[in-house]
């Protein structure tokens, strides 16, 4: 991850990885927890041992592309606004979604 500093006149400038992976691939991984926001959603992804394998920020317009395109699996998410729409349209693609409360999810976030 950059960062510029701003100068002025200027806006700052961030750049995020989209992917990046853990050194394993991507069947390994058993679990995903989504961070719910307005705009950008990142995805961690865990094996049978808990590792982090997958870290990935994806818009808001690709995350049902994304998951439609992997098998079924169990899904996190934080209680929140938007997580009883995610948690329907995850389940129609035949995952297992799971609202938890906030601070159950706390500890999890990196």
């Amino acid at each position: 991850m950059t960062w510029t500093f701003p100068s002025s006149g200027h806006r700052s400038t961030m750049e995020v990885p989209t992917t990046q992976t853990r050194g394993r691939s991507l069947s390994e991984v058993i679990r995903f927890g989504i961070d719910l926001s307005k705009s950008v959603f990142v995805l961690y992804g865990v094996d049978q041992q808990e590792h982090c394998q997958l870290k990935r920020t994806l818009k808001r317009a690709e995350v049902l592309t994304w998951f439609a395109n992997l098998p079924a699996c169990r899904v996190g998410m934080e209680a929140g606004s938007g997580a009883h729409y995610w948690e329907r349209e995850l389940g129609k693609l035949g995952h297992q979604p799971c609202i938890m409360n906030p601070k159950l999810v706390a500890p999890y976030r990196h």
